[in-house]
């Protein structure tokens, strides 16, 4: 009875203001609601007929372009839904239902095990490859129903992207490589090694390596994309009859070498050239040969852009890594990391310095100038965040370390162009600051909130893959993603040989 006296009531009221302004007003209000209502049904009945003529498209091609025949009738475009993984064209997620996963998951994770922790992350998980090859896009968008967003996604700048390219490169992009003579008195430098390599500089060696057993080599220079130089700048450093300051002669004289003896270098003047050095040394190993430096793609670990001899997007950077062998156990769990932050390393550089006299004697950021008395990695396995300080050059294999530790990374190097960084958003997985910063170090580190940090050391357990070497590679190792960074500088068109 309430009810119906209510309605009532505001018929009543309807009726007394019909009439004059008062009617002419509700007039054009239900007009201007019905005119929208109708613009808005009209809109997602399009939306909703041509997501089906999509979905039961019978061309493989008709359902690859489903993000961007949605574009069309969405008022959001596919490039701003590709870092959000493949669900946001079924629901984007509120902030507010992220917020609640993120601290579920971090109360859940405190009282994990490392093992369970890595299985129940793969569970949320949807295969890549099921994503843009399933014929069956009605079943993923139910399996999307019932899954949180794929977060990883988030830590590439397209996913999408670089998932598509890195099929292509796999199957498309060749590389020749400069032979020689067996009996070349410097074969030694120019063969890959035949053991793992191991040390501070090794990633220059198991690239070598991993690329002359690779399906990428071809012996037909006509169909190469690009045109390896092997010679090993860290070899050359360590061989007696060369040594630190013979490098720049003998890069001299093989260059000349193969220019004279063979057309393809002077195509370009080497700009489908391309040569890998990991040692800091390598960054003088070219001033008897400026050409090289500057035309040729140098493939470095010390990519710092402030000086001389390195330019961004032509030369590709490259992490130092020192080779490990198996996954550590713990690398998957924060219940353990019980320090803020850690470092151990010689005082350097003056950064370096600024470090040590501004948190030694800090119980929180735990500084060491010196080598600690303790393994080092139970340090990096005990703290959150691990630091890449800049010593004699930008690059240290600590950043390395602190991935395959599962240590968040902390990178204090200005001019750092960092590793893969055409590939990956290093903000989303490490936390970069200056040199400048050192004194608010805890407070930025701090500021972090416990979900913000796991987000993050889940990005650095996903990512890690791509900072580790193995014999022989694995998919998405470091060394395919070096070989997607090359494919991505090769020269769109071929020139002549002759």
């Amino acid at each position: 009875m309430a009810a119906a006296g209510s309605i009532e009531a505001r018929r009543q009221q309807l009726q007394v203001r019909r009439g004059g302004k008062d009617r002419s007003k509700l007039v054009g209000f239900c007009r201007s609601r019905w005119l929208a209502g109708g613009v808005a049904c009209g809109l997602a009945l399009i939306c909703a007929l041509r997501i089906l003529a999509l979905l039961v498209a019978d061309g493989k091609g008709e359902r690859s372009r489903f993000f961007d025949e949605l574009a069309l009738v969405t008022p959001w475009s596919t490039r701003e839904m590709e870092p959000q993984g493949w669900t946001a064209a079924v629901e984007i997620a509120s902030n507010e239902r992220d917020v609640e996963m993120e601290e579920e998951q971090w109360e859940w994770k405190k009282n994990s095990s490392s093992d369970r922790l890595v299985e129940t992350d793969s569970l949320l998980e949807v295969s890549k490859e099921q994503i843009f090859t399933s014929p069956s896009r009605p079943a993923l968008i139910a399996i999307a129903d019932k899954k949180p967003v794929d977060r990883h996604d988030q830590a590439y700048h397209s996913l999408k992207a670089f998932l598509h390219d890195m099929r292509e490169m796999t199957s498309n992009f060749k590389v020749f490589v400069y032979p020689h003579s067996p009996d070349d008195p410097f074969r030694k430098l120019l063969d890959p090694v035949k053991s793992d390599p191991s040390g501070n500089y090794a990633s220059e060696s198991y690239f070598k390596k991993a690329l002359m057993s690779s399906h990428f080599v071809t012996q037909d220079p006509s169909e190469a994309d690009l045109f390896y130089l092997p010679f090993s700048i860290a070899g050359l450093r360590n061989d007696r009859r060369v040594g630190v300051g013979g490098i720049q002669d003998f890069v001299k004289n093989y260059v000349h070498k193969i220019s004279h003896n063979h057309p393809y270098w002077n195509r370009t003047n080497g700009a489908d050239h391309f040569y890998v050095v990991c040692h800091s040394v390598g960054r003088t190993a070219m001033e008897k040969a400026l050409h090289v430096r500057v035309n040729a793609i140098q493939v470095v670990c010390s990519s710092n852009y402030h000086v001389h001899g390195y330019v961004p997007h032509k030369d590709v950077p490259i992490p130092q890594i020192w080779p490990r062998k198996g996954t550590p156990s713990e690398a998957g769990s924060i219940k353990q990391r019980k320090n803020l932050a850690f470092f151990a390393g010689g005082s350097n550089s003056p950064v370096r310095a600024y470090l040590v006299k501004t948190w030694a004697n800090d119980t929180d950021i735990l500084v060491h100038p010196k080598r600690i008395s303790t393994p080092y990695s139970e340090s990096l396995l005990a703290s959150k965040f691990c630091l890449h300080v800049k010593g004699y050059e930008v690059n240290t294999a600590r950043i390395g370390d602190a991935m395959y530790y599962g240590c968040v990374p902390v990178v204090i190097a200005d001019y750092y162009d960092l590793p893969f960084n055409d590939i990956l958003d290093w903000k989303q997985f490490s936390v970069v600051v200056t040199a400048s910063d050192i004194p608010r170090l805890k407070a930025i580190l701090t500021g972090i909130s416990n979900a913000e940090y796991v987000r993050m050391h889940n990005f650095v357990m996903e990512l890690r893959k791509h900072f580790q070497w193995h014999s022989p590679p694995q998919e998405s190792d470091a060394f395919y993603t070096v070989m997607y960074e090359l494919w991505l500088r090769r020269h769109v068109l071929r020139f002549p040989l002759s």
